[in-house]
Formats: structure tokens, sequence, C-alpha cells
């Protein structure tokens, strides 16, 4: 049986987690744990493809973090540029900590972007704008904006 059951329903499921808790994952190699920066929080993205889960670790300062889930009519080489140059106008570049992006089927495109929300404040945005400015793209048909838990 294949792991990704909900094929084009997402990209990847994200998780936040305490320091201590990754300290103390005994699953872990205390090699990997040692080799982490060391951070309040860790961010961990599970990518399930066929029948194997990726597991990507992210040391974060703080648990402000959201998941910009795009779904595109294509995964074309100009729309993820668009995509990207909408993330640097906005001044996300410095809050992003993952992108990916797959296509399951020809109407199940997703580019995904973690972003640290920290410091919308500070650079005027809102999840309201950076909502509207990629749903005015031609060939994105939802834009979905996801809270990340925390364990």
């Amino acid at each position: 049986m294949a792991l990704n059951e909900d094929k084009g329903k997402e990209v990847s499921i994200g998780l936040i987690v305490k320091n201590e808790d990754i300290v103390s994952n005994k699953i872990i190699p205390k090699k990997i744990i040692q080799s982490l920066e060391e951070k309040p929080y860790f961010l961990l993205i599970y990518i399930i493809r066929e029948d194997i889960v990726k597991i990507n670790i992210f040391p974060i300062e703080n648990k402000a973090v959201k998941k910009i889930l795009i779904n595109l009519t294509d995964f074309s080489p100009e729309l993820v540029n668009i995509i990207s140059n909408i993330l640097k106008d906005l001044n996300l570049n410095d809050s992003i900590l993952h992108t990916t992006g797959i296509c399951h089927a020809e109407e199940f495109c997703y580019y995904e972007t973690y972003i640290n929300i920290a410091n919308l404040n500070e650079i005027n945005i809102t999840l309201e704008k950076i909502k509207e400015e990629f749903s005015d793209i031609p060939g994105i048909n939802n834009v979905m904006i996801e809270d990340i838990p925390l364990l």
C-alpha cells in the first residue's frame, strides 16, 4: 500500500516541535542532533513520495511559521519564476524556510513554501496581501495559507 493515499491534496506536512523534543528523541542519531544549530524550535517537514517519507529538520527561532500552498494549472518554469519574483517583491526571501513543488497529475500541481511570519509587521505585509498577490496570477487556481501546528 502506498503511503500517500491522499495524493493531490498536499505536498508535505509540517510540524513544529520544541528543542527538547528533538534532543531527547531516540530515533534521530546523536551525531545528527549535535550537528543541528541550537534553536528553541524545529520545523519538521514530512514529504511523502510513493513508499517513502523524507523528513527535513529546520532549526527555527520561533514558532511563527505558515505554509503557503499554491495550486497551479501546470508546473512551468515561467510560473515558478513569477512566484519567486512575487516572494522577492514582497520582501519575503529572508523569511523562506523551505520550498518545493510537484505535479501528481495534470489537475494536481502544487508549489508550496514555508515562511517565518514573525517579521511581517516590520515589512508591512499581511497574510491577506500575500494571498491576493498570488491569486491575481494567471495559472494559479487557488492559494491556501495554513498554520503549522506545535507538537
